[in-house]
């Protein structure tokens, strides 16, 4: 996240921020990420979309998922 932010605006931090901490951690809590699977993954994408999360917003949070899975910045 320390990355992120110094690479970011402001607020699209807040927006990364607000996906890890309201959508990531809590689906995610139970997992390692060197475990996660593409069907977790697929039934992640499921989840969102029956809780009413945008299109767009899933892509981000997608997006954002595979960046910390890769251990990318």
């Amino acid at each position: 996240m320390n990355i992120k932010q110094k690479t970011l605006t402001n607020s699209s931090f807040q927006a990364y921020k607000t996906g890890v901490y309201s959508k990531i951690i809590p689906y995610f809590k139970r997992f390692q990420l060197k475990n996660v699977t593409v069907p977790d993954i697929q039934n992640f994408k499921k989840y969102l979309q029956e809780n009413k999360v945008s299109e767009r917003r899933i892509r981000n949070i997608l997006c954002l998922l595979n960046q910390i899975i890769k251990g990318g910045t």
